[in-house]
């Protein structure tokens, strides 16, 4: 006599068919207008949610540290600021040192022009 398989035996979890799906009634669908003004419904004003206003006041301690790191901030605002002031005025120098070729070409021709009405000698090297 052979055993009888066991209901909860690993066999018989895998041999087992697939439960059959009975195919309900479907309640019918609400046409896409419907759908729209209900969620338009729910908009944020209407919800429960809402942005909360202002808030606890601070500590003296807190109102301190805030001050402070304000005052930091702004320090640094205006060294940064200065900063920017003195790199302008840098490059501006830099800029002026380096002219235009044709302009530097018109200086030097000039001052050999004067020189030789001055009658002077002209080394070029």
């Amino acid at each position: 006599m052979a055993k009888t398989p066991k209901p909860k035996s690993r066999a018989a979890k895998r041999a087992s068919s697939p439960p059959v799906t009975i195919p309900l009634p479907r309640p019918d669908e609400k046409p896409t207008s419907e759908k729209l003004a209900a969620l338009s419904a729910r908009t944020a004003g209407s919800g429960g949610v809402q942005k909360r206003k202002g808030g606890k006041a601070l500590s003296r301690q807190k109102r301190r540290r805030k001050e402070a790191a304000v005052g930091k901030a702004g320090a640094a605002l205006e060294k940064l600021e200065r900063k920017r002031e003195a790199s302008a005025r840098k490059g501006g120098v830099v800029k002026g040192r380096s002219t235009n070729w044709d302009n530097l070409n018109e200086i030097i021709e000039e001052e050999v022009e004067k020189a030789v009405e001055g009658g002077k000698e002209i080394l070029v090297t």
